[in-house]
C-alpha cells in the first residue's frame, strides 16, 4: 500500500518521450507527437500507454486483417504495461512489477527514476536495448487534474 498523499498517485498524461543513447544522440522513439497516460493509485496498481498519433490505421477495421507492415508499424509506434508497484520516495525510484505488457519481454520488474517540476514528472529508465544501442529513456508527464 502506497501513501495516499504520495505525489505520484494520480493520473498522468505524456508530453514527451526521448531516449539517450551512450554516445549522447538523443531520439524521439515514437516521434514528436506523443500522446499517452500513465495511472498509479494508492493500491499499488499501475497502467502505463505510450504511443504514436500519427499511427496509420489499417485498411480494413479488423485488428487481426491487418497486413504484415501495417502490423508492424502498429506495434513499434506503441508501449502498453500494467501491474503493481513498490514505491521509494527516499530515493526518487518506482519498481514496477509488469504483469502483462505489449512485449512479452518486460514482464517482471521495470526499474523507474522519477523527479518532479511543478505539475510536471519526469521519469527515466534504466538504458534498455533499443535500435541496436543501449538507450536511457525520458518520460514527461504532466498532472490530469
Amino acid at each position: 500500500m502506497v501513501q495516499e498523499n504520495s505525489s505520484v498517485i494520480g493520473i498522468w498524461n505524456l508530453i514527451s518521450i526521448t531516449t539517450e543513447a551512450d554516445d549522447g544522440t538523443i531520439s524521439y522513439p515514437y516521434g514528436k507527437d506523443v500522446g499517452g497516460l500513465l495511472m498509479i493509485d494508492a493500491r499499488g496498481y499501475f497502467s502505463v500507454h505510450v504511443m504514436n498519433m500519427k499511427r496509420p490505421s489499417f485498411k480494413i477495421p479488423d485488428p487481426r486483417a491487418g497486413t504484415s507492415e501495417e502490423i508492424k508499424t502498429a506495434f513499434e509506434n506503441y508501449i502498453g504495461y500494467y501491474g503493481t508497484f513498490d514505491l521509494d520516495e527516499t530515493n526518487r525510484k518506482l519498481t514496477f512489477h509488469v504483469k502483462g505488457a505489449w512485449l512479452p519481454n518486460w514482464i517482471g520488474d521495470q526499474i523507474r527514476y522519477y523527479r518532479f517540476e511543478g505539475n510536471r514528472m519526469t521519469i527515466t529508465t534504466a538504458p534498455v536495448l533499443f535500435d541496436g544501442k543501449n538507450r536511457v529513456g525520458k518520460l514527461i508527464f504532466e498532472r490530469v487534474k
